[in-house]
Order: structure tokens, then sequence, then C-alpha cells
């Protein structure tokens, strides 16, 4: 079995990265309440980060460790649908590395666009991430780059937990914690420290209908790759294949998995522009979507807070989804 990440490396992920990356505020919307019948809501507005998303704390977190030996670095290398890739970008132009960024077809030209105007180098390849790994190793074995994984690495996982570290130091009450997953990187972490950081604290996580690969391969008792009929609109969650770091992680840790499908996260997408006033993108919005269909259960006197992962998205796409 694939040893665990454990909470010591979120703490120490926190202090690598303390001034590097935004702490994001833990924000009380009690105008939301009414909609999930009458808990107390707050949200974790990762889309707040300089590059709209959480990524950049992982990301962050395994460029410092990379270059904190001082030795020369020919540059970094990852597979992206776009977050990630700008979490890199930026991680990398703040060490004065190179990166290179190779993003599927299918990938938001808004993601691939942004990650280039942070100065990296994107190569579009593959219908999806899968195929885009094997042209990112092709790339990194003939420049010797390091290859900085979204998702499947114990230094990307104590990045991302950093996020939940943040919720249970400013709320240690809270009663249940909702966050979205695509490669399981950001929920491994995050269910790592509210867990350890607060036992009783239920931590939910939400995929796509279209491509519930954690939840399936749980129900199957081995790693499964999905290749669904659709892509969802939620574009950071459409990574096909569970890996075992992030499936044992997910485990140990996660309370329960559920799924919502794309008309579901359209509502919320609605609620979190006109109701909350948050600029966020799909794969954020899955987490009201949860609570909205009654898989996430919630009622009066409870602590929730939904982790809205973030805000990249334009606004073409959005008035497209919402109308």
């Amino acid at each position: 079995m694939t040893k665990l990440v454990e909470f010591a490396m979120v703490r120490e992920a926190a202090g690598r990265i303390l001034g590097k990356v935004a702490r994001t505020p833990l924000l009380r919307m009690s105008q939301l309440d009414k909609f999930f019948r009458g808990a107390e809501v707050y949200v974790k507005p990762e889309s707040f980060q300089p590059i709209g998303s959480f990524k950049l704390r992982g990301a962050t977190n395994k460029i410092l460790d990379l270059t904190a030996g001082g030795g020369k670095l020919n540059g970094v290398i990852t597979v992206s649908s776009g977050n990630h890739a700008q979490g890199v970008a930026y991680a990398a132009a703040n060490a004065g590395l190179k990166a290179t960024v190779v993003m599927p077809e299918i990938a938001s030209p808004l993601k691939a666009d942004k990650t280039r105007a942070l100065g990296a180098e994107v190569v579009i390849y593959g219908q999806n991430n899968n195929e885009s790994d094997v042209k990112a190793l092709e790339i990194m074995e003939q420049e010797g780059l390091s290859f900085v994984h979204a998702y499947n690495d114990p230094l990307i996982i104590a990045g991302q937990g950093t996020a939940g570290m943040e919720i249970m130091e400013d709320e240690p009450d809270m009663d249940a914690v909702v966050c979205p997953v695509g490669g399981g990187g950001l929920i491994s972490g995050v269910a790592l420290a509210v867990k350890s950081m607060s036992p009783r604290a239920l931590m939910y996580g939400v995929e796509p209908a279209t491509v519930p690969r954690f939840a399936e391969s749980r129900k199957a008792g081995e790693l499964l790759t999905l290749y669904p009929d659709k892509l969802t609109i939620a574009d950071g969650t459409r990574t096909m294949t569970a890996k075992e770091l992030n499936y044992n992680m997910i485990a140990a840790y996660v309370d329960q998995l559920v799924d919502v499908d794309d008309d579901l996260i359209r509502e919320a997408l609605a609620l979190a522009t006109f109701e909350a006033r948050l600029l966020v993108e799909p794969s954020s919005a899955m987490t009201f979507a949860a609570a909205l269909s009654g898989k996430v259960p919630v009622g009066p006197g409870m602590k929730i807070c939904f982790l809205l992962s973030g805000g990249n998205i334009s606004f073409d796409a959005l008035k497209e989804l919402i109308g």
C-alpha cells in the first residue's frame, strides 16, 4: 500500500509557502443559509489566489522543495487542463525557472492564454490528460526537466492541504467541509488537514456524475479509468484515472463521496453568481450543487464550509452556462 501523506507535511508546507501564496479568507455567507435549510454557511474562496485557484498552493510547495537544495534545474514540466498549469507557471516564474505545460485539446482557451501570459511554454497535445502525459514525459526526457504532477505527489497534496488547515484554524467548530474532486490532490490534502485538526468534522467529496472515478473505484475495490460518453461542464474535474495515493487518502479521510450532474452544477453556478456574488467556475459550484441536491445533508445549527476551488471562467462561458 502506498504510504499516506502525514499532517506534519501540511504544516511544513504552510511554513514553506508563507508569503508566496494568499491566505484566503473564510467568509460567512448568511445570505445563503436559506438555500441550505438554515445551516450556517461558510465559503473558502480559492478564486482569491493570484492565479484564481487553489493550485498555486501545491505547485509552490513542490517547486520550492525542488529548488531548496540549491542545485541547478533545467526547468519544470506538467500536464494540466488549466488551473494547475497556471499554478506551475506562476510558481516557476517566481523561482526563476522555465515552465513547460502540456494541455489536452479540450483545455479551456482562456486557461491556456493565461498560462502563456505567466511565461510558460504551452504545448497542446492529445484528446485527454492521459494522452498529454505521454507527450510530457517525452519532452521531460529530451530536455531534462523536472515533472510537477497535478495531484499524484505528496508535496502537491500537502500544499493543497494548507487550505483545509486554514479553514479549521479560522473556525475550529466547523461541522462539515465540502470539496470538489478532480484528480484528488485537493481533497486528499484538505481532508487530511480537517480530520487531523477535528476528527468529528465530516468531509464530503463531490465528483461529476459523468466521471465519478473515485466512487466507482471504491465500489469496484480497484483503481479504475473511466471513459465518459460526454464531458462535464466542470472542466477542472475531467480526470479519468484514479491514482493510488489519492485513492488511499480519500479512503482514509473522506466520509462520503457524492456526484452531481451538469444541470445541478448550472443551478449552483447561478447561486454562487447572483446570491453569493462570487465569480466561480463550474468545478467550484459542484460543492453547492451537492448540498442543493440533498446528497450532502444540511440543517439548522450546522456549520458547513464549501471550498470554492477556483474562479477561472470567461464572461462568455458564464453567460452560456447560466443564461
